[in-house]
């Protein structure tokens, strides 16, 4: 008698078990429908248009143009404050008009779209005579999305004045390649052209 009482509470236990995992299951599928609602396809279109003027508040000092030449049989690279500066040299050495937004730019659209910074690690790595600093930034929304950027900089790429300015540049390029990631305008910051 005991063990039949015992057998059938253990078949109550199973199928209790059984129901709670299937509820639970039904639960996870409906969450995950709920975040794959129907689409208003145009409304995207029109959030995506929005989201791609956002290039308009930025101005031509948020911006490096960089001119890309060949000389002495070597890629060159050379900056410029002003478009039309960079266009007249470009057309004296044949070279090719890149324009590159600066740390102003990437600042200003991180401020339009409400994005934060957060510093996540920073490491000073020396070798013979070179520093490195290698830096980690988290970007951020209020409505949790991020991303994250690495900028490394290195005394070996610049005329330094102080070891902080190369902690400094390895922030900035973090900083930008985060906001980048975060807001899908995934390219290649000014600061970040060895020039």
């Amino acid at each position: 008698m005991n063990e039949n009482l015992f057998r059938q509470q253990a078949q109550q236990r199973d199928t209790q078990d059984r129901n709670e995992q299937r509820q639970s299951r039904e639960v996870v599928v409906a969450e995950e429908i709920k975040s794959y609602e129907v689409i208003n396809v145009d409304a995207v279109k029109r959030a995506f248009t929005m989201y791609q003027r956002l290039e308009e508040i930025l101005d031509d000092s948020d911006y490096t143009y960089f001119v890309r030449f060949m000389k002495d049989g070597k890629m060159q690279m050379r900056a410029f404050t002003h478009k039309t500066s960079a266009m007249s040299f470009a057309n004296q050495v044949k070279g090719e008009v890149i324009r590159r937004k600066n740390k102003s730019a990437w600042r200003k659209l991180a401020v339009a779209l409400n994005i934060s910074t957060e510093i996540i690690k920073t490491e000073r790595v020396k070798e013979d005579d070179e520093i490195k600093y290698i830096v980690e930034v988290k970007a951020y929304t209020r409505l949790g999305r991020c991303a994250c950027g690495t900028g490394i900089a290195s005394s070996k790429e610049r005329t330094f004045v102080r070891e902080h300015d190369i902690l400094a540049l390895a922030e900035t390029r973090a900083t930008n390649r985060a906001i980048a990631n975060l807001i899908g305008f995934g390219e290649t910051t000014a600061e970040e052209e060895g020039v």
